[in-house]
């Protein structure tokens, strides 16, 4: 998506494709709902990775108590770089989880257009029995920072 969008000429049509994708953040959830790994990551743990059109990959746990962990995506040929951080707060409940999500997470286009947007706090529902559900609640926001002339 970020690099669909970093080839975007129009500031107009690339501040609509943003703001659809801020509405479909959601669809992902099939992906993050997922966990492969213990939920408590050690400090200063990391991963890297590339994907298959080049775009380079970072993470990093900065912070155990509370958890913290920031990232980077170095799209292919400089076309964006996004980075961000994410600090997490767990509420059990009976058979739930209620996650708040703050934190910020940027984008900057190879153009010098920025964009800022926040996180929405999640809900799993069924969480130790039943059929697994994933929410996101409250609001997610982006604003548009920059666009060069």
């Amino acid at each position: 998506f970020f690099f669909f969008s970093s080839r975007r000429r129009h500031t107009r049509c690339r501040e609509v494709s943003w703001a659809r994708r801020c509405v479909q953040e959601t669809g992902t959830f099939h992906i993050t709902s997922n966990f492969l790994k213990p939920l408590n990551p050690i400090l200063g743990e990391t991963f890297n990775g590339e994907f298959e059109d080049g775009t380079q990959y970072y993470a990093e746990q900065t912070c155990h108590r509370p958890p913290i962990s920031h990232f980077l995506l170095c799209g292919p040929n400089n076309s964006y770089m996004y980075d961000g951080y994410g600090e997490f707060a767990a509420h059990p409940g009976f058979n739930s989880i209620t996650v708040n999500v703050t934190g910020n997470r940027k984008i900057v286009f190879a153009d010098k257009t920025i964009v800022n947007f926040g996180n929405a706090d999640e809900f799993f529902d069924n969480a130790f029995w039943g059929i697994p559900r994933h929410q996101a609640i409250g609001v997610l926001t982006y604003c548009l920072l920059y666009t060069s002339p």
